[in-house]
């Protein structure tokens, strides 16, 4: 599985070609535990009036089940950090805002989610196979959401690289007018780690992650 994973953030479909930002995502995996990290940076016009740095981390075990992340942490900029912990002896998840919830089994954060749908589409195809949803419990900022990931099948994604297989998944859930609409590209030839996430928002705004090459 590679270790590092570079995306280009555009405003719009990627294929505009109008590149406001790089994401980084790292990935280490030792012993029976993970760690993930991201960090995005704005950059040509962009980069003038956001100067900061996006990260987020998420850490802890894996197993036959895939990931079990024990904790989440997100800074904007020279923000303050935010931070979940997941006790999987209590069950209990504890927020930095000071909420404490219980945590179901097989609970993700939000980078942990990314990797964990290509774990399960790796070793039980059978639940993204076209058509099928499948609902995982999501840390949200406050809170954990059932989430649902509905499968589209198979598409190819041209890019500057050559062509890329995928499999693309559609997050569903939520109020249409509130929630933005998430969208997911596994791919095949990457060991089914993400190659594009494409984030659209009610107002049809559009923000396209592409794996760069």
């Amino acid at each position: 599985v590679p270790s590092r994973l570079r995306f280009r953030v555009h405003y719009g479909e990627y294929a505009s070609r109008h590149a406001v930002a790089v994401l980084e995502y790292q990935v280490e995996a030792a012993e029976g535990r993970y760690q993930l990290r991201t960090e995005g940076r704005a950059e040509g016009l962009t980069a003038l009036f956001y100067s900061g740095v996006l990260t987020q981390t998420s850490a802890g075990r894996y197993g036959d089940d895939g990931l079990q992340p024990e904790r989440h942490t997100e800074q904007r900029g020279r923000g303050g950090t935010r931070w979940v912990a997941l006790d999987p002896a209590t069950g209990q998840a504890s927020f930095s805002g000071g909420q404490r919830v219980s945590a179901p089994p097989g609970t993700q954060d939000r980078l942990s989610m990314l990797i964990q749908l290509g774990l399960i589409a790796r070793g039980r195809p059978s639940l993204l196979a076209p058509g099928m949803t499948l609902s995982l419990p999501e840390l949200g900022s406050r809170g954990i959401d059932t989430v649902a990931y509905r499968s589209l099948g198979d598409e190819i994604l041209p890019t500057d690289d050559g062509p890329l297989r995928a499999l693309r998944l559609t997050r569903h859930d939520g109020d249409p007018a509130r929630d933005p609409r998430i969208d997911i590209w596994l791919g095949y030839d990457q060991h089914l780690l993400p190659v594009r996430i494409r984030l659209t928002d009610p107002g049809g705004r559009v923000l396209d992650q592409i794996l760069a090459r």
